[in-house]
């Protein structure tokens, strides 16, 4: 099972194994970034990859290219308790390296957001 218990992840698929970002603990927006690989041993294997610069729930993520997940929106944790905000924070994780990157933000903040690749785009 999942490492992370979580509520309002984000999640895409790449390379035949599936990311998972950030999420609701109960408590507070996680960093944690976690990837399945069903091909890694009998009933797969979970990794722990390196935290989102931005933790974050109720944000999207999708597979652009062959090699890059793109994590927008959300929510951010501001304080003790359900103090949240919405960002318009952008970032993308690239495998090959195993690092995160910060893009330009959205032009508007974001609250579960919606997104989709098309033709690797």
């Amino acid at each position: 099972s999942m490492p992370t218990a979580r509520s309002g992840a984000a999640a895409a698929g790449l390379g035949g194994r599936l990311y998972v970002a950030g999420g609701f603990s109960g408590r507070r927006a996680l960093g944690t970034f976690e990837c399945y690989d069903p091909d890694a041993g009998p009933g797969g294997r979970w990794e722990r990859l390196p935290d989102m610069p931005t933790p974050r729930e109720r944000c999207v993520a999708a597979a652009v290219g062959d090699r890059i997940l793109v994590v927008v929106g959300g929510v951010m944790t501001v304080g003790l308790g359900c103090a949240c905000a919405m960002t318009a924070s952008a970032e993308c994780f690239d495998p090959a390296v195993g690092a995160w990157s910060t893009l330009p933000p959205l032009l508007r903040r974001r609250e579960a957001p919606a997104a989709a690749a098309i033709g690797g785009q």
